[in-house]
């Protein structure tokens, strides 16, 4: 049998893979080996050389950049960053200083600071989330029922991380209640801030000397304060004079919270420096009967205004200041009403009108001691001279006429300034044709020598400095000359000249202790928290403003106005007292203001008292007897046993 033939080998796989590179596209082939065809199986794509240089390049520039910047952040900036960190783990609590209160000069309390509350919002402190904040904001219109659209527009004028106020007066037991209501809201907080109170029930007319407080507005945060938006400041009188004694620093507590904002401890602490106490020069009793003596004769008269000022003549201090009508501070203390304010500044009495240092009104007879020291100092007249009063006085077609019809006789100076005879005082103060007087220009500068014009410098807000008119002055503003009618006028205290009852009584006070004006003041004492008390100085406004021997002329006329004259009544006090009327006339079918204005005792002063009644027609008949009513009162109580 034939052998039979071998049967064909299988082709081998060969694992060899051969890479061609072509110049537009690079191929991997995969061949067969020797029995193996060249089919193409495999697509790829290969990176050109250049590409992955720069490439690279890119890769360590952008590395490069990083590092530097965060080399930059954590050398250069790293301490600000860190504490912008800590700040964000961290509330600060503002701890209020306790304000300082204010006695009378016995130590009677005056002041005192109850505790309050105040429910705070910090604006940027609410949810970005609207409806978080919508919740927030109905909850807060509950608790204090004012609208979601009132509340908005409080967040709208805070500042952004300065909390805002929205209720200003919680008591103790409120705030318990709120403080669990808020417990859970983000940005919004109670504070601690004791509340003003004023112990003026018996005696409204201090709210003018005392002042109040009120909120602070945006116009208070100037550069250098610590002020709040939440805080309160005083807005008037003692208040806003000595508002940096009183007010202390606030202190402040860092406290550390977690990110839902709860407290988890007190990292630091720096205590607040409570504010001073003040002592003042006010006698609280004589201000209670300064006032109920004027209330008892605006009664009686039917009038409604009027001024008391009660001073001790050899160290200006003020023993009592009366303005009425007046007003309870404490209604802005405890957060006054939009009625509540309408009514008073609408009020045509103008109850909050400081009258005793604001008022300007026209001096009459007051002047004339003035007068008289400038003729006596100028040697126009004599302690003798003697000038006939007929009734009046005639110049050219002219006629300015007397207060008493057929005139005073023969005056004196003295007489003149104890019966007020204006016949006296035309002639010295503007002369006649046979007799040559002071002038208008010689008037004002004496005018102006004892302080009429401007301000006494008394530490309180809002004094007026009167007016004193001038040639050039009504020419400027009049168009018209000046006429000796006009000299006549100032010559008795009328015309366009103007004073305050402070001035009235600062000038009064010159000749009470024989020539020396100290500033009138309010504030004795300062109680600082650490350390003795401090007493405030005496300042002299002026002195020797005239010779000694024309004070003692003066003096010895205005005794004479109680002894004989229009303040006769005052003779029937227990104590010697000088004094000078006034009757002011101040406009058409106007009745005229009431002056007094004295002290006593003679020849050792311890009071100058000063009174205005507005409208009350004459001095003698409603201002002396409001002066005789203190003076009795004050003496009797002071009296030795």
């Amino acid at each position: 049998m034939p052998r039979p033939k071998p049967l064909p080998l299988l082709p081998q796989f060969d694992d060899t893979i051969a890479v061609r590179n072509i110049k537009k596209k690079d191929w991997v082939e995969s061949s067969f080996a020797e029995n193996g065809t060249g089919d193409n199986d495999f697509l790829g794509v290969s990176i050109q050389p250049q590409k992955i240089t720069i490439l690279f390049l890119i890769v360590c520039c952008t590395c490069t950049l990083f590092f530097i910047r965060s080399g930059y952040l954590q050398v250069v900036h790293g301490q600000v960053f860190a504490h912008l960190a800590e700040k964000n783990s961290v509330k600060i609590r503002v701890l209020p200083a306790r304000r300082g209160v204010i006695y009378d000069r016995s130590r009677k309390l005056l002041t005192h600071n109850i505790p309050n509350f105040i429910l705070q919002v910090v604006p940027s402190e609410l949810p970005r989330n609207q409806e978080e904040r919508s919740a927030i904001v109905r909850t807060l219109s509950e608790l204090t029922k004012k609208s979601t659209d009132e509340l908005e527009k409080i967040f709208h004028e805070g500042t952004g991380y300065q909390p805002v106020s929205v209720l200003d007066t919680i008591d103790y037991a409120a705030s318990l209640q709120m403080h669990v209501a808020i417990a859970e809201m983000t940005g919004v907080s109670l504070l601690e801030a004791p509340q003003r109170r004023y112990n003026t029930a018996d005696t409204h007319s201090l709210s003018h000397v005392l002042g109040y407080m009120g909120k602070v507005h945006k116009d208070d945060l100037v550069s250098g304060t610590d002020y709040r938006l939440t805080d309160t400041i005083g807005k008037e009188g003692i208040e806003v004079t000595y508002e940096k004694l009183l007010r202390g620093t606030s202190g402040e507590q860092e406290v550390e919270v977690d990110a839902l904002g709860a407290e988890k401890g007190v990292l630091s602490e720096q205590k607040p420096i409570h504010g001073s106490d003040l002592v003042l020069t006010i006698d609280k009793d004589l201000q209670i009967k300064a006032e109920q003596a004027l209330k008892n004769v605006l009664m009686k008269a039917r009038k409604k205004a009027g001024v008391v000022i009660v001073t001790n003549p050899t160290n200006g201090d003020m023993l009592a200041s009366v303005s009425l009508p007046s007003y309870d501070n404490n209604m802005f203390a405890r957060g006054i009403t939009p009625d509540e304010y309408k009514k008073l500044v609408s009020d045509t009495e103008s109850p909050l009108f400081h009258r005793a240092l604001s008022g300007e009104y026209p001096s009459g007879s007051t002047m004339k001691p003035i007068v008289a020291s400038a003729g006596l100092q100028e040697k126009v007249i004599s302690e003798k001279t003697r000038i006939m009063s007929n009734g009046g006085i005639r110049y050219g077609q002219w006629y300015f006429p007397d207060w008493k019809a057929g005139g005073h006789g023969w005056t004196t100076v003295t007489k003149a300034l104890a019966e007020s005879v204006n016949t006296f005082f035309y002639t010295i103060g503007g002369g006649t044709e046979q007799f040559q007087g002071l002038g208008v220009h010689r008037l004002i500068s004496y005018f102006k020598k004892f302080g009429l014009g401007e301000k006494t410098g008394i530490d309180a807000q809002n004094e007026r400095e009167g007016f004193v008119p001038t040639p050039d002055w009504k020419k400027e503003k009049k168009g018209e000359s000046w006429y000796i009618g006009d000299t006549y006028h100032i010559s008795i205290g009328q015309g366009d000249i103007l004073v305050t009852p402070l001035q009235i009584n600062t000038f009064t006070s010159y000749f009470a202790n024989s020539g020396t004006n100290y500033v009138p003041h309010f504030i004795s004492r300062i109680l600082p928290p650490v350390g003795d008390e401090q007493k405030v100085d005496l300042r002299v406004y002026r002195k020797d403003i005239i010779e000694r021997r024309v004070v003692d002329i003066v003096r010895n006329g205005m005794r004479a106005g109680v002894t004989t004259g229009s303040a006769k009544r005052l003779s029937l006090l227990g104590v010697s007292a000088a004094g000078k009327t006034g009757t002011a006339q101040w406009g058409v079918n106007k009745q005229p203001h009431a002056w007094f204005t004295g002290w006593a005792p003679f020849d050792n002063p311890q009071l100058a008292l000063t009174v205005l009644v507005e409208e009350g027609e004459e001095g003698s008949r409603t201002a002396v007897p409001v002066a005789y009513e203190i003076l009795q009162w004050y003496f009797a109580r002071n009296a030795k046993p």
